[in-house]
């Protein structure tokens, strides 16, 4: 009796094996459908990377954002950049959507009528002290951001477009 029980339950623990190697085949080549389905079919509107200097009266915008807007029957969604030491590089996605653009550029720096709180001798998480920074306040008039009337227009092609900005105020 003992010896048909240990077949019957061995049979049973195949029987569930299998069924479950199948499951996980089949949810693995589901999963690659699913992903593969993705790839190839309407990618969006066309796209060109952007990059190039901003300089505020004469100095590179040291910490900011550039956005790409686009506009005049241009179809897409925003694109935008970090600008660091006076640079940016519109990339992600692509890079910006091809046709016309309404610009938008914020440059920031620090506050400087932000008093440092004093440094605490435990911070959180490990134990040591808390870097603090400053807040950063916006500095370039609104003409070139929440008011801008800067447009561009982004060409299509495989070339990296270059838009240099030299901002006045």
């Amino acid at each position: 009796m003992g010896s048909k029980l240990g077949l019957a339950c061995g049979v049973f623990c195949a029987v569930v094996v299998a069924t479950h190697r199948r499951l996980l085949a089949l949810a693995i080549y589901g999963t690659m459908l699913a992903l593969a389905g993705g790839c190839g079919g309407d990618s969006g509107p066309p796209r060109a990377v952007v990059s190039g200097t901003i300089t505020y009266q004469g100095k590179p915008v040291e910490t900011g954002e550039i956005r790409f807007i686009p506009t005049k029957g241009s179809k897409g969604p925003m694109s935008f950049a970090p600008i660091i030491d006076g640079k940016y590089r519109v990339a992600v996605r692509g890079g910006a959507v091809v046709g016309a653009a309404r610009v938008e550029i914020f440059g920031y720096r620090p506050d400087p009528n932000y008093k440092v709180p004093p440094v605490d001798q435990e911070g959180p998480g490990i134990g040591g002290p808390r870097r603090v920074e400053p807040p950063k306040t916006q500095f370039l008039p609104a003409k070139y951001n929440s008011q801008s009337e800067l447009e561009t227009t982004i060409e299509g092609g495989s070339g990296e477009i270059t838009r240099d900005f030299t901002l006045t105020d």
